[in-house]
C-alpha cells in the first residue's frame, strides 16, 4: 500500500527504471453527492462500507494473482478515497490486468446494485444520481522509487512517470463512451504478444476499437479500446487457459 510521504523529511531513490508495468485506475462516479446526501440522513457509513467492500475485493483479486502465479514483484494498490490506482508487475502482468479488470467490473456492478437497494428507502422523491464507475488502463514505463524517512527505517514504495498520467486520462475517457472499461493500444499490443498466434482471434471480440484519441496533456493521439464483458469467463473455458493454469485465479 502506498502511503503519504510528501509531508515527511527523508529521501527518494529511483530503483530499476527499465521495466514496463500495467497501470489501472478505478474511479467511482457521483461519490461526493452520495456522501453529502447520506450525511444529511446520518447514514454516511453506508457509503464507507460500500467503498471498503470494493477495496477489499480488489485486494483479494490482486492477492490471488500474486499468490497463484508467483508474480516476480508485489503489486501495488493505492486507495484514493473514491477509487484507487493498481500497478501490476511481472512478465504476464498485461494479461493479468485484463483478467482482473474483467472480473472486477462484474463484481462492482453487483455491489452497486446491492448498495442502491439498501439506500432506496432513505430518499423520498429526490434520490441522488446513481453510482457509476470508470476503469482505465495502460501499459508503459513507470519508474519505481522508495522513500525513506530520516525519522525511522520505514520505506514506502511508489511509482512516478507519464504512464500513470496516461492511465488516469484514459479512465476519464470512460465518461464520454458507453464502455466503463477502456485501455490503450499499448496494453493490447502487450497482451497479443502473450497469447499464441493460433488463439488470438478467439479473444478479439472482447476489445472494441474506439479510434485514436488525443489524451489531455499528451500531443500524440493514442489508440483506445473498449473492453467488452465476459473476458474472464471465456478465458477460463479456453484451452490456452489450462496451459497457464489461469483458471484458478478467476473463478
Amino acid at each position: 500500500m502506498i502511503k503519504h510521504f510528501t509531508h515527511a523529511l527523508g529521501y527518494m531513490k529511483i530503483t530499476d527504471p527499465k521495466k514496463h508495468h500495467t497501470i489501472i485506475f478505478f474511479d467511482i462516479r457521483n461519490f461526493s453527492e452520495h456522501r453529502s446526501r447520506l450525511a444529511e440522513h446520518r447514514r454516511a457509513k453506508l457509503l464507507t462500507h460500500f467503498v471498503q467492500d470494493i477495496l477489499d475485493n480488489a485486494v483479494d483479486f490482486v492477492n490471488a494473482l500474486e499468490n497463484e502465479f508467483k508474480v516476480d514483484s508485489e503489486p501495488i494498490l493505492n486507495h484514493t478515497g473514491d477509487g484507487f490506482m493498481l500497478i501490476l508487475r511481472g512478465d504476464k502482468n498485461p494479461l493479468f490486468g485484463l483478467l482482473w479488470m474483467s472480473k472486477f467490473r462484474q463484481l462492482v456492478l453487483q455491489k452497486i446494485k446491492a448498495y442502491e437497494l439498501v439506500i432506496s428507502g432513505i430518499f423520498q422523491g429526490n434520490p441522488p444520481k446513481k453510482l457509476s464507475f470508470g476503469i482505465g488502463a495502460h501499459y508503459g514505463l513507470a519508474l519505481p522509487f522508495y522513500f525513506k524517512s530520516f525519522e525511522d527505517d520505514f520505506k514506502t514504495e511508489g511509482f512516478i512517470g507519464s504512464a500513470l498520467n496516461i492511465a488516469a486520462r484514459v479512465e476519464q475517457c470512460t465518461k464520454d463512451h458507453v464502455h466503463q472499461v477502456i485501455f490503450t493500444g499499448a496494453l493490447l499490443k502487450s497482451v497479443r504478444e502473450i497469447i499464441p498466434r493460433g488463439y488470438k482471434r478467439d479473444f478479439e471480440s472482447f476489445w472494441t476499437p474506439l479510434g485514436k484519441h488525443r489524451i489531455r496533456g499528451f500531443e500524440t493521439p493514442r489508440w483506445l479500446y473498449g473492453f467488452e464483458p465476459g473476458f474472464h469467463r471465456a478465458w477460463r473455458r479456453h484451452p490456452f487457459c489450462s496451459q497457464l493454469v489461469l483458471h484458478n485465479v478467476i473463478p
